[in-house]
């Protein structure tokens, strides 16, 4: 299920502001990894080292976001399939 789907399934009275606000979301971290890339360039990091830098960020938000989502899960008593979950 797409992020859009889930935002309106959430908040469905309110899912064009939802969706609006993960566009912008979207958007402002393109504008970040665009600046962070241009000051590492600027501060002398090789062309050919960059995707390798943006790979240690990825990897990091990976495990910042799968720890997020562990905890959020245990704390809701939620199971990972929703209302598609069978016993």
């Amino acid at each position: 299920m797409s992020q859009q789907h889930r935002l309106l399934e959430r908040s469905a009275e309110r899912g064009t502001v939802a969706l609006a606000l993960n566009n912008s979301a979207l958007y402002l971290g393109s504008a970040v990894g665009s600046a962070l890339g241009g000051l590492a360039l600027g501060a002398g990091l090789a062309p050919y080292a960059l995707p390798w830098a943006a790979a240690g960020v990825v990897a990091a938000a990976l495990v910042l976001h799968l720890a997020a989502g562990r905890r959020s899960r245990v704390a809701a008593g939620v199971g990972t399939l929703g209302t598609y979950e069978h016993s």
